[in-house]
């Protein structure tokens, strides 16, 4: 084999070893500990696109899920949701939804307690949406989630007291909600 052949198939080896290492959309992560991007809605470059960013750790029971959107057209938001399974059920959704056309990244960190007689199992659902606010609409689940988003109540306002959410309205303001108990959806 000459060398430039030999170099031919290590370049060719290594772009394929990469290309399987970053395909858009999908979370490359472990269920129980990990890290994961999915890209949705607009994009700006190669290197700059919008995106749903989760980590978490089945062990410390923290997650922090955050939602970029760059470009985004008056009336959409960028929402990430996140989900743990525990023993005999799931916990209600977490979601961060940035919806500000000024302003690109909006995130929350929860460290969940472990309600008596349970105990964390996994990444449950990992989703990235990018469409009109308090819709499911445009939407990419990771593939290590366990199920799809599916049906979650996509309004972050007070009538939706089982998610635990963080919000960035489109005039800038902020609002918080803590879910209440995190089993509610389960009882």
């Amino acid at each position: 084999m000459t060398i430039k052949h030999a170099l031919r198939a290590a370049a060719t080896a290594t772009a394929a070893a990469m290309a399987a290492m970053t395909l858009p959309g999908v979370a490359h992560a472990d269920i129980y500990v990990g890290s994961g991007t999915l890209y949705v809605g607009p994009v700006i470059s190669a290197t700059v696109k919008s995106n749903g960013y989760a980590t978490w750790n089945k062990n410390t029971r923290v997650v922090t899920i955050k939602a970029t959107g760059y470009n985004m057209t008056s009336g959409n938001c960028e929402t990430t949701w996140f989900d743990w399974e525990v023993s005999n059920g799931h916990f209600d959704a977490r979601a961060v939804r940035q919806c500000d056309l000024s302003s690109s990244l909006h995130q929350g960190t929860s460290t969940e307690s472990v309600p008596g007689g349970f105990s964390f199992v996994a990444m449950q659902k990992f989703a990235a949406c990018y469409g009109a606010n308090n819709t499911t609409s445009g939407c990419a689940d990771s593939s290590q989630a366990q199920i799809p988003l599916g049906s979650v109540n996509p309004s972050l306002n007070t009538s939706n007291w089982i998610t635990r959410y963080w919000l960035m309205k489109a005039n800038g303001t902020t609002e918080y909600h803590d879910g209440g108990n995190s089993r509610l959806a389960d009882s």
